[in-house]
């Protein structure tokens, strides 16, 4: 009994620290261009809402897809932004991180102000949790990798 005890303990000490060190994120991590991971982004998707994406007519769901598969956001040191959709369409703005917050706040050219938590930011992931109270979101969280620096 007294090992288990001591062998559980021992792996919290080892694992805390591994804890701490992935939840520092750092501004500079965010800058470069990262790809959304559709596969990863989709897999996540409660049962309830892949249900509603499913029902949705063939040409409404093919939209869908391609205003999320192989999405890029180009985050700039300058904190401008691009995001560039399969279909050609564009969308352009500012972005700002609060590291305490693990917060990135994206501001477009038209004045719409999204707000995601960093849930993982390091230098090749980075996955944004989506306010639950926008109904209009399709996905609860979106999987980014990074490309290019």
């Amino acid at each position: 009994m007294k090992s288990i005890y001591t062998l559980t303990l021992l792996l919290v000490f080892i694992l805390m620290p591994m804890s701490e060190v992935s939840a520092q994120t750092s501004e500079t991590d965010l800058i470069g261009t990262w790809k959304l991971n559709y596969e990863n982004t989709l897999s996540k998707v409660s049962q309830a809402m892949r249900s509603k994406f499913d029902s949705l007519p063939a040409q409404a769901r093919t939209k869908a897809e391609l205003a999320y598969r192989d999405r890029l956001i180009y985050l700039k040191s300058d904190e401008s932004f691009l995001m560039s959709l399969t279909d050609g369409k564009t969308v352009s703005g500012f972005w700002k991180f609060n590291e305490g917050a693990n917060q990135l706040e994206v501001s477009t050219s038209r004045g719409k102000v999204f707000n995601y938590k960093a849930r993982v930011l390091n230098s090749n992931t980075l996955i944004l949790v989506i306010d639950p109270l926008n109904t209009s979101a399709l996905f609860s969280e979106m999987e980014f990798t990074k490309i290019k620096n």
